[in-house]
């Protein structure tokens, strides 16, 4: 039966009985998602590097809801395979994998090392490898399908000066998506993708003339904020998006439809 038809399925957009994990939930995009799955009723497990912050995290879910926490390395295999064994038998099943994980480099090509460049392919691309492969094998063991959504990015579409591995990673997350979405689409498991814009957080490295000058060109006048992608991470990974696969959705202000000139005519 699919998902969306089952019996006693809650009010749309509810994610009651679900278990979700989130990586790279610091802070920012991952640490809104989280407070978005948790407020519809997820049970979420969140993880990041730094165990400090994905435990505080954790300790704020539980005022909503069910959540834990546990450290891992999405670079390292190991580490990915044991964070996803250890949500199933933490919360018996997992549902929804939302790969948040990333480290941004920035830097011209003729001067980008290549430590810069392995860590940005390493965390973005191949982190999301990882951890899908790992969840999804546990999605399909269960058999009762999955939502599986990643972190792509406007950059995969829309070149930028210092972005070469940025570009590059998020250009390789967008493909990853559709060839999941492809082969785990006969599991019941769908993979898409939000491309968000740029969404400004305490850690930002970019200068405030970047920013303004990426401001003036979305349509809506305005920098997007976390919320903005986790409300969009919420449909995707609901059963309101059932048949939705293969997508990726820009979150955007309408950045890639265009650029806002001002009339042609005088």
């Amino acid at each position: 039966m699919d998902q969306a038809e089952q019996p006693g399925r809650a009010s749309a957009g509810s994610l009651a009985g679900k278990v979700a994990l989130i990586t790279g939930v610091g802070q920012n995009i991952g640490l809104a998602t989280a407070r978005v799955l948790a407020e519809r009723g997820a049970a979420v497990a969140v993880s990041d590097v730094d165990a400090e912050l994905a435990r505080r995290v954790a300790e704020e879910l539980s005022t909503v809801g069910s959540a834990r926490a546990r450290p891992a390395d999405v670079r390292d295999r190991a580490a990915v395979q044991g964070l996803v064994d250890w949500v199933v038998g933490a919360f018996g099943h997992i549902d929804i994998l939302v790969n948040n994980a990333g480290r941004t480099s920035i830097g011209p090509v003729l001067e980008m090392s290549e430590a810069d460049w392995d860590l940005e392919l390493d965390v973005s691309l191949k982190g999301a490898f990882l951890a899908s492969q790992a969840a999804a094998r546990a999605m399909v063991a269960q058999g009762s399908g999955g939502r599986i959504v990643c972190l792509a990015s406007t950059a995969a579409e829309s070149a930028r000066v210092g972005g070469a591995s940025h570009c590059a990673a998020k250009a390789g997350v967008a493909m990853l998506v559709k060839v999941m979405a492809l082969e785990l689409a006969p599991h019941g498991i769908t993979v898409n993708a939000v491309a968000p814009g740029l969404v400004p957080h305490e850690a930002e490295r970019t200068s405030t003339e970047y920013r303004e000058a990426f401001r003036q060109m979305i349509p809506l006048g305005r920098l997007g904020r976390p919320t903005d992608v986790a409300q969009a991470i919420g449909f995707l990974v609901s059963d309101q998006a059932a048949f939705v696969n293969g997508a990726i959705l820009p979150v955007d202000g309408g950045f890639l439809a265009g650029r806002p000139l001002p009339p042609q005519d005088s």
